[in-house]
C-alpha cells in the first residue's frame, strides 16, 4: 500500500463501515480482480505472494490491467500461446483499455516476465528488446506512477510530476543496487461491462488456485467505478 502512495494521491486505512473495500484473503496464488465490483473485494495473497505481487494486484483492484495485454503489445513483445498453461489464457490477451498516451513499458510492475504460467518451461513472452527487467516485482516505475496519477487525477504540474518522477527514479537506483547486494549475499479501466476475473500474478508454488478463483461473478468497470 505504501509503495502505491508514496508517490500518488492514492491512499488506503482500516475499514471501518465502508460499503466497498478490499479484503486480503489467504490463497494458493496472488489474484485480484480488476476494477471495483462493489461490496466486499478480495484480493488473494499466498505465502510466496512478496510486496511487488501485492502491489501488483492493488494496482489490479484500483482498475489497471496487465501491461503485456495493451493493445499495441506486438510491437514490443511476442506472446507464445502454445507455451501458456491451459486455463491462464486470459491473463495474455489484450484488452481495450486506457494508456494515457504513455509509452509502452516492459520493466512495468504490471508486466509479466518471460516464464510466467508457462505450461513446459519454455517462454510464454518474449521482449523484441533487451530487457532484463520484464516481470519485476521490487518497485513501480515512473509510467506506473504516473498512470495512477493521471486515472485518480492527482493534480500536480507537468513540472512537479517530472521532478517528483524523476526523484522516484533515483531512488529506484539505490533500491536496485540494494536488492542486488542483497541477491548477492544469499484497467486500465476500461469504461464498459464485461466479465471480471481475477487476473493472478504468478504461478502457484504449491498448487494450482482454487476452484473459487474461476468462479466468480461478473462486474461492472468505469472511471465512476473505482475505490
Amino acid at each position: 500500500m505504501a509503495m502505491v502512495s508514496q508517490h500518488t494521491c492514492v491512499s488506503f486505512h482500516k475499514r471501518t463501515s465502508e460499503t466497498n473495500y478490499l479484503l486480503f484473503e489467504p490463497s494458493n496464488g496472488c489474484a485480484s480482480y480488476v476494477g471495483l465490483i462493489s461490496g466486499e473485494q478480495p484480493i488473494f495473497v499466498a505465502p510466496q505472494c512478496i510486496v511487488g505481487n501485492i502491489a501488483h494486484e492493488i494496482l489490479h483492484a484500483l482498475g489497471f490491467y496487465h501491461e503485456h495485454t495493451r493493445m499495441d503489445r506486438d510491437q514490443y513483445v511476442t506472446v507464445l500461446p502454445q507455451n501458456i498453461m491451459t486455463g491462464m489464457e486470459r491473463n495474455f490477451k489484450m484488452q481495450y483499455g486506457q494508456t494515457f498516451d504513455l509509452h509502452y513499458d516492459i520493466g512495468s510492475i504490471m508486466h509479466y516476465g518471460s516464464g510466467f504460467f508457462s505450461a513446459n518451461g519454455l517462454p510464454t513472452i518474449l521482449s523484441k528488446s533487451d530487457m532484463k527487467d520484464m516481470g519485476q516485482r521490487k518497485k513501480m516505475t515512473a509510467t506506473d506512477i504516473e498512470k495512477v496519477r493521471r486515472l485518480y487525477n492527482c493534480g500536480g504540474t507537468k513540472k512537479e510530476l517530472k521532478t517528483e518522477i524523476s526523484g522516484v527514479e533515483e531512488e529506484d537506483e539505490v533500491l536496485d543496487l540494494i536488492h542486488n547486494v542483497v541477491s548477492e549475499l544469499k484497467p486500465i479501466i476500461e469504461g464498459s461491462v464485461s466479465t471480471n476475473k481475477p487476473e493472478e500474478d504468478h504461478r502457484p508454488a504449491t498448487a494450482p488456485p482454487p476452484a473459487s478463483l474461476q468462479h466468480l461473478d461478473s462486474a461492472t468497470r468505469g472511471q465512476n467505478n473505482t475505490n
